[in-house]
């Protein structure tokens, strides 16, 4: 029981990890009207991205005034790429908050019809209501050590957070403290079974079982990262309850983790075809309500497991077994997945920004599928289409560059010149802006984007391709 204790503990280490890291890691005030009541867009020939296609370069020189007397000239020197698209649209869209319906039809497609259970702190079982306590006891020790950690930091100088950032750490912190007095209080009343599920709008946590093996689903909560699973065991459950009879010798270890890797498709020992295993993810991707799905990439499902001494030290790890598939989808339109333009991890200088309102790029679908079907699902950052503006009419190129120009020499404050002094990429992408009445709603929309690129866009200068607005990424991701 203790060394079970020990790696739950190491983790929720892992886990605080990166809800830390989130922590401490634009669109002008014009409005835009995406889908106009008055008209259709235009649709004629003048709409094509072929006049935009022809023109493969953009050479120029600005002289930038960056502030204390100091002056520097930007060197235009860009390839000019367009998408592999004939036309470009507006595709609206807003947070998936799913409702009882919503969840319903996400958990038929996975479980097939089967009976499903409660899983949320009211309908927990004595037994696993005590687990859940004693988890959440080291969760809620571990978090109010990092808090005071960075605190730390913050009152030496180390590091340099706002207010808004330190007080959401603390509503992370008291959220961990209401999840432990919710297990409490559950416990006096606690059922001695499962209670199968009616009402799915009142639950975020549900439980069924697929050839009598546990699978676990997560709805989160509001304040929570949006990451929805269904998974072989519960988050941060050291060893899964489901692993391929093929891998025996798994079974000796401590933790066992699985996970999507790009390696080569003939190191997997996954009986089951690859092009068998995508008809199975591509069905629960239909029967599951998501829209505007495609395909980004296929990779082995890689298995792994580690052993851990009484500290929690890993003191020996299994070798990787590729047995079964990965498969990830995106959210595009006209068979451009939007993912193709980058998240919000390619804009080094926007990562700083640390937004309350944060709603990662990195919207996708992932499918674990192994000869025993579908095993496992999650979804980041899930968003719903509401509407598409097809075909939508571009302001002509020379426009786009003066107003760039125009950006670069009288907000030069906006943007860091000093380390690139020059741009060797204009993109036509899509981008995601926010719309500025309602939260939870965005629009991808053809934007043009000027950078230092390579692994990383720097100082990227960008503009709505409709209209001509200039977006400041810091006020977007």
């Amino acid at each position: 029981m203790k060394m079970n204790i020990t790696i739950r503990k190491c983790v929720c280490t892992v886990l605080l990890a990166g809800i830390t890291a989130g922590l401490l890691s634009g669109c002008s005030d014009q409005e835009v009207n995406y889908n106009p009541d008055s008209e259709q867009a235009k649709t004629n020939a003048e709409n094509s991205l072929a006049e935009f296609a022809e023109v493969e370069k953009w050479n120029d020189e600005w002289e930038v005034d960056i502030g204390n007397g100091k002056r520097l000239n930007l060197v235009i020197d860009a390839a000019i790429s367009v998408p592999g698209a004939e036309f470009m649209s507006v595709v609206e869209v807003e947070k998936l908050k799913p409702d009882g319906t919503a969840k319903k039809q996400f958990l038929d497609a996975f479980f097939g019809g089967a009976e499903i259970y409660y899983h949320d702190a009211e309908h927990l079982t004595k037994e696993e209501l005590e687990d859940r306590i004693l988890e959440q006891e080291m969760i809620i020790e571990l978090v109010e050590d990092e808090v005071k950690r960075v605190h730390n930091y913050v009152e030496t100088g180390v590091i340099v957070i706002s207010e808004e950032e330190l007080d959401r750490m603390e509503e992370g912190f008291e959220r961990e403290k209401e999840k432990l007095s919710r297990f409490e209080q559950a416990l006096e009343a606690a059922p001695d079974g499962p209670v199968p599920a009616v009402d799915y709008d009142s639950c975020r946590e549900f439980l069924a079982y697929v050839d009598d093996i546990a699978y676990y689903v997560y709805f989160p909560e509001e304040g929570e990262e949006a990451v929805i699973r269904i998974q072989p065991g519960q988050h941060g459950d050291p060893v899964p309850t489901y692993l391929p009879e093929a891998l025996p010798e798994l079974k000796e270890y401590e933790l066992i983790s699985y996970g999507g890797d790009s390696a080569d498709e003939s190191s997997n020992d996954c009986p089951l075809p690859i092009e068998k295993a995508q008809e199975l993810a591509a069905q629960f991707m239909q029967g599951s309500g998501l829209q505007n799905q495609m395909l980004l990439q296929e990779e082995n499902l890689i298995w792994k497991g580690q052993k851990f001494n009484d500290d929690g030290i890993v003191i020996e790890e299994s070798r990787d077994y590729a047995y079964g598939y990965w498969f990830i989808y995106g959210i595009g339109v006209n068979g451009l997945p939007f993912s193709e333009f980058g998240d919000e991890s390619i804009y080094v200088d926007a990562r700083r920004s640390g937004r309350s309102d944060f709603y990662s790029l990195d919207c996708r679908c992932s499918v674990a599928v192994t000869d025993d079907g579908v095993v496992g699902v999650e979804m980041k950052y899930p968003l719903v289409v509401k509407h598409i503006t097809e075909q939508v009419e571009l302001l002509p190129l020379d426009t786009i560059k003066q107003i760039m120009k125009n950006e670069a020499v009288e907000h030069p404050d906006r943007y860091d010149f000093t380390k690139y002094q020059y741009s060797n990429a204009m993109d036509l992408i899509y981008f995601r802006v926010g719309d500025k009445e309602n939260a939870d709603s965005y629009s991808y929309i053809p934007v043009w984007r000027l950078s230092q690129k390579g692994e990383y866009c720097y100082h990227p200068i960008l503009v709505n391709a409709i209209d001509g607005s200039v977006i400041y990424t810091e006020e977007e991701l």
